[in-house]
């Protein structure tokens, strides 16, 4: 009786395992794009650094689109909205967006 609740119990286990397993992988996948689209959005930022240095004043409408990222299909575009003072991304889901608000810090925009 007791070997026979132990191989239940692993193919218990085994089952949960192979139910869950495809299901945690795609979450874990998602997380690790969005964490690469959020390092880009920070590449923007990092791209803006300099122009607010010297202009001491973030880029205007038509001075953000040298800031632009088209996406790759993971994401829209990555923008720098002016009127917002925001990093904007646009996924590609629904037009569903996130933002960075771009902040002065001393000189930098954070």
């Amino acid at each position: 009786m007791s070997r026979a609740f132990k191989i239940t119990g692993i193919l218990l286990v085994l089952l949960v395992i192979l139910l869950m397993g495809p299901r945690v992988f795609e979450q874990y996948r998602i997380k690790k794009r969005v964490a690469e689209i959020v390092q880009l959005a920070e590449g923007v930022r990092e791209r803006i650094d300099p122009f607010y240095r010297l202009q001491k004043r973030l880029p205007t409408a038509h001075e953000a689109a040298r800031f632009r990222i088209d996406g790759d299909g993971s994401f829209q575009s990555i923008v720098f909205d002016a009127e917002r003072k925001m990093i904007v991304v646009t996924m590609p889901v629904r037009d569903e967006q996130f933002a960075i608000r771009a902040d002065d810090k001393g000189g930098t925009v954070s």
